[in-house]
């Protein structure tokens, strides 16, 4: 079946998604709790007004990710403006060089000016976006030195990083950490494999997580058997609210439920 780069990346690295076990034991049900549990979904590689159209089309707080301007997508950054929810979906580098040829790609190797400048571009492109997901990105994300550097700069643009955890050992939650920050990341991704059945199945494993710790993060792309299939599984939702990025961080800040 075909799949998204995220989900090679994350099929090659064989990485695992939690289970209602792992959380249990990692002790998630001490947090606070929303009054209803939270989940949010985010629908990657946004270029083209079109997808931007099928995601409003579905009927749920989907928060979109927008790429930079890229190959075949040069003014992707307009699909922001008057949008009031929504976020920008960085290009990083892969253990995979397949997946490195996207325009502007960062990579482990770049020095501090080039993640700055670049880091100021996109505050440039998306005056009104506080919020960042990385594309693909497990190399980067897994280096330590490389990922501080891009943390620090998007940071002082005011961007606020969502862990995509396209790999194990993302250094992205140590680095929030260390800055003082709540750390947020995917706990599911929705279509690594594009059929309804599969994608019904990790919308209520993502539910599920959900309801354990009071909040849950998915991503899904833009194909069209994954718009179908959201809108039309509203019943699987049932007794949590979908939400937007921006309501899930502000939740966490209040809080303070950091993980």
């Amino acid at each position: 079946m075909a799949q998204t780069q995220h989900s090679l990346e994350y099929t090659l690295k064989s990485m695992q998604e939690p289970t209602l076990s792992t959380l249990e034991k990692h002790h998630l049900h001490t947090f606070e709790k929303p009054p209803k549990p939270y989940v949010v979904i985010l629908i990657d590689d946004i270029a083209f007004k079109r997808q931007l159209k099928a995601v409003e089309a579905i009927g749920l707080s989907i928060t979109p990710s927008i790429f930079p301007p890229h190959q075949g997508a040069w003014h992707s950054e307009r699909l922001a403006q008057g949008l009031s929810d929504y976020m920008v979906h960085l290009p990083m580098e892969s253990s995979s060089a397949l997946f490195n040829a996207q325009a502007k790609t960062l990579f482990i190797h770049d020095s501090e000016a080039t993640i700055q400048k670049r880091a100021k571009e996109i505050r440039q492109l998306f005056p009104t976006a506080r919020f960042i997901n990385n594309h693909t990105g497990s190399r980067f994300t897994a280096n330590y030195l490389a990922m501080k550097r891009l943390y620090g700069a998007l940071r002082k643009e005011g961007f606020i990083f969502v862990d995509s955890r396209t790999i194990g050992n993302s250094k992205v939650k140590a680095i929030a950490k260390r800055y003082g920050d709540c750390y947020m990341g995917r706990d599911v991704f929705l279509d690594n494999q594009q059929n309804s059945r599969y994608i019904r199945k990790q919308i209520q494993h993502l539910v599920a997580i959900a309801k354990a710790k009071g909040y849950a993060i998915g991503i899904g792309h833009p194909h069209r058997v994954t718009l179908k299939t959201l809108k039309e599984s509203k019943g699987l939702f049932k007794g949590v609210e979908v939400v937007y990025i921006e309501k899930l961080y502000e939740w966490i800040k209040e809080h303070k439920e950091c993980r």
